[in-house]
């Protein structure tokens, strides 16, 4: 009898025990099983910098909060949901601006990492971008040898073709297929022809920036803005390092601010005969180092420009 009693009080306790060790054994099995989850992708477009030794990366989708950057020596394994975003190292940009130029450890086969920070969140890392750099990525500070002296259009002549533009009512011609056609106001539209022309028309005022216009922004070389169009927006042209020249009738009355910011190619800006400009805002023309000739015949636009010298910072040449 007492064998029996001895065998039932063990099987008690084993049973018990088994009991509380299950939940523990199921849990560590759990955490084994479970697959990291890794924060999102960003899209980005790398193409080289201004300044010799530079690179430029332009975000082109959604970003959260700001964006830090950071180049390693050594390629990073892609950060999971809930890390906070690293807060020091020698190539580190804070803040870092879509478009900017980096060049803190910028060589071909470091490895360039883009960091979406959601500042609600206290600084963790929303969304995540990392390439190993190329010398194709990076600028070489190289210029052609030979100049072509047609390349910079006198003021006079650029009056000239401005105001027979007027008189006209000729629209510009674009060669090539159009490869695309974005809406930039309630009735107002961008056409974009093969040749690189951006072609505006329609009636009212531009909207600011839209994120739709960062995929076009590496094709655009020249911008025709035709009459009935009433303001540039702001941001609107915001990193088109590629375009040379901008045509702008008398129907314009106002730039926004940040509208041709790190238009680093822009070489020539031609306003209409009786320019109606009013408002240029801060910054328009930040960073047009290329800029060398500006059309336009009004005293008072002249002033005005002269007025908002922050927004000729970096250019040189004839200002006129």
């Amino acid at each position: 009898m007492r064998k029996k009693i001895s065998v039932l009080l063990m099987m008690s306790m084993l049973i018990q025990l088994f009991i509380g060790v299950a939940p523990i054994l199921a849990e560590d099995s759990n955490g084994m099983n479970a697959e990291p989850e890794f924060v999102s992708q960003l899209t980005v477009t790398l193409s080289p910098g201004v300044a010799t030794g530079s690179t430029s990366a332009t975000v082109t989708n959604c970003v959260y909060g700001s964006l830090i950057v950071n180049v390693t020596e050594q390629e990073i394994t892609t950060p999971q949901v809930g890390e906070i975003a690293p807060t020091a190292g020698s190539n580190l940009i804070v803040n870092y601006e879509s478009g900017a130029d980096i060049t803190a450890g910028v060589v071909a086969g470091n490895y360039l990492q883009i960091y979406d920070i959601d500042m609600d969140e206290e600084g963790r890392i929303a969304a995540f971008y990392q390439v190993e750099l190329t010398e194709v990525d990076i600028e070489d500070g190289i210029i052609g040898d030979i100049e072509d002296e047609n390349m910079i259009v006198g003021i006079d002549e650029e009056e000239e073709k401005a105001e027979d533009m007027v008189m006209n009512s000729i629209a510009p011609m674009s060669s090539g297929d159009i490869l695309g056609t974005y809406e930039l106001g309630v009735n107002v539209t961008g056409t974009l022809y093969a040749d690189g022309k951006f072609v505006i028309s329609g009636t009212g005022g531009m909207n600011s920036y839209n994120s739709l216009y960062l995929s076009i922004q590496s094709q655009i070389t020249s911008v025709e803005i035709e009459s009935g169009i009433t303001n540039i927006g702001a941001w609107m042209f915001d990193g088109c390092k590629n375009l040379k020249s901008v045509t702008i009738p008398n129907s314009v009355t106002s730039i926004g601010e940040y509208a041709f910011h790190y238009c680093s190619g822009l070489t020539s800006i031609t306003f209409a005969e009786q320019s109606q400009i009013t408002s240029i805002g801060e910054f328009a023309f930040y960073n047009c180092s290329g800029l060398t000739s500006v059309a336009l015949s009004r005293q008072e636009d002249r002033a005005l420009l002269e007025s908002n010298l922050s927004a000729w910072r970096g250019s040189a040449g004839d200002r006129g």
